[in-house]
This record gives C-alpha cells, structure tokens and sequence, in this order.
C-alpha cells in the first residue's frame, strides 16, 4: 500500500513536472487561447459536399453542425452508429442531407472500403475534415501493426485523403483540413517512430499522441504543395483544448492512468473551451475565401509552425515512410 502511493506521487510529480513545461513553452498559445477565434466567413456551402470523419461527437460534432448550418451536405464518418447526432443535427440546422457511413481508422481496410462507397455515391466532395482521433489505447498495435493513435489520428487520415483525392480534384477549389492539437509543438517525430515503440508506457502513449498531431501539420504543409496546382487548399487546425470524448479511453485504476487522468482533468478545467469555439478553427479551414495554404491555424489565424518543417529532406522521409507503411499502390501516390 505504502509502496503504491509512493508509486503514485512519482508519476503525479513527473505528470505536474510535463505539465509545467507545456505552459512554460506554451505562453504564447495560452494567450491566443482566449482571444475571440470567431471564424468571419460567410460562406453558403449549399451545392457543397463534406466528410468529416468523428462528426458524431466532440469538436467533429460540431464542426458537422455548422457546415450543416450552411446548407453543405455533410457525411458523417466514424466507428459508432450516429443516427442521434443525425437526428440532432437535422433538427438544429433544418438540413435533410446529414447522413452516416461507418469507417474505422484504426484499420486499413476499413479506410479502403470506405473509399470506394464514397467514390460509388459522389460525383464530388468538397471538402474533407480529418478530425477523428484517440488520445490512448490499451492495445499496444493495430491490425496494421502500428501504434493505435498514430493510425487512428494521422496514418488512417493520410490513407483516406489520398483515396479521395479524384473527388476532391472534381470539386471546385476542395478543402482539406487535418485536425491538429497544441501538443504537436512537443512532438519528436522520427521515421522509425512511425512503428510502435515498446515498452507501452504512458510516456509513450503521450509521446505517440504528440507526434501524431506533429505529423498532421508535416502532412498538411507537404499536401499543400502537391495539390496546389488543382486549387486544393490544405491546411491543419487545433481547435484548442475542450471538453470531449478524446481522453474516455484513459480509463482504469492503473497508477500511472489514474496520475495522467487527474493531470488531464485540471488542465481540461483550466484551459478548455466550449465546442463552438473549438470548431470555429476546422470550419474556418474548410469555408473562408480568405486562408492560407499548408498553414497551421489556431483560433482562425495561422500560427508559426517548427523550423523542423523547414527541412525538405525530413519532410519528404516522413511522407515517403507513410506512404510505405499505408501501403499506398503506385496509381495512388500523388
């Protein structure tokens, strides 16, 4: 017993220690964290098809309800049945065409044959907000074996947007929009931290979290590049901290999850918003006339991005390893 809380205070103390450094590092985003961050766009999205992929709950949720508000038709893309969210967002927008499709990022195939029902049904889409994501799993590697929130955040959204990319190239100047976080400025991302790291500690479930939303910016910016010439527009967003399912998986009476639950509860507290806020960022990404490209955006402006992603050659080993570990075939590279 004595021993355990020992082990207990350990972990606390390790846990308030990263928590310090975040908001040491972190002053500025702090700040921003406060200011309005209202998108100003006006934009009507009727004629406009979405996808956007965990709209049945948290920041997804929202962001659906307010494309909706637009008149864009939005497909809701995620593991669970979201008829109530569905029934819910029709009645708040009064728009008919809110509609669900099951895909499970965590496994590849599912992304595949998500795919391909999408590219049987639409002629176009419009606009696609990658925003799914998990904050932790008790399993150690997927399927696919790689490390559950880096598939699930990053590798399975990297997959599907290159498998839409025809309908996004169909649209008339498409919209792509990886949701990012404030703890991908920690991120230590490598190619080889792409695979699974093992032991599974919390550190690493916290590390392999960071590094996924680090990649979704490394992603955004290099997508950007490529499809510019088609008039696609891709860009990251963290939509700030706020009150949402992400960490339901950081359950149990283990020590160090109890340490990291309570570490994550206070800071929830100290710092969250509401989701409409939250939203604002991902719906101004996917509807303002007046954005950058490859940018990374924080309460609708953009923020400065790492001098890592400067490095050509490390941007391109990044891509070039998700490409392989997605097993992305030759036609479908881009």
């Amino acid at each position: 017993m004595i021993q355990s809380i020992k082990d207990f205070f350990s972990i606390a103390f390790k846990v308030i220690t990263i928590l310090i450094s975040l908001v040491a590092k972190s002053i500025g985003w702090l700040i921003m964290n406060y200011r309005n961050g209202m998108s100003n766009s006006m934009t009507c999205l009727k004629g406009k098809t979405a996808i956007v992929t965990g709209g049945n709950s948290g920041v997804g949720y929202m962001t659906a309800m307010l494309l909706a508000s637009r008149g864009c038709k939005v497909i809701i893309a995620c593991r669970r049945n979201a008829e109530k969210q569905i029934n819910e967002i029709k009645e708040a927008t009064n728009n008919p065409n809110i509609t669900y499709k099951h895909l499970d990022l965590c496994r590849f195939s599912s992304v595949r044959q998500f795919a391909e029902s999408i590219k049987k049904e639409e002629s176009k889409i419009d606009i696609l907000i990658n925003n799914a994501g998990i904050a932790f799993s008790d399993e150690i590697e997927t399927e696919d074996g790689v490390a559950p929130a880096m598939q699930a955040n990053f590798l399975g959204h990297f997959l599907l947007t290159h498998l839409l990319i025809d309908l996004l190239k169909s649209a008339d100047e498409g919209r792509i929009v990886f949701l990012s976080s404030a703890l991908s400025g920690f991120q230590n991302i490598t190619a080889k931290k792409l695979y699974p790291i093992r032991p599974v500690t919390m550190d690493i479930h916290f590390e392999n979290y960071s590094n996924s939303k680090g990649c979704t910016v490394i992603v955004a910016q290099e997508m950007a590049k490529k499809l510019g010439k088609y008039k696609i527009k891709v860009n990251a967003a963290d939509p700030g901290a706020s009150v949402t399912p992400i960490f339901d998986t950081l359950e149990g009476e283990e020590i160090d999850k109890t340490a990291y639950r309570i570490a994550f509860k206070i800071m929830t507290f100290l710092v969250a918003t509401d989701l409409l806020k939250a939203a604002q960022t991902p719906f101004h990404l996917a509807t303002s006339k007046e954005i950058l490209n490859g940018a990374h955006y924080f309460r609708c402006v953009p923020l400065q991005k790492p001098k890592q992603l400067d490095d050509e050659h490390f941007c391109e080993e990044i891509w070039r390893e998700s490409e392989k570990i997605v097993r992305l075939r030759p036609e479908e590279r881009l």
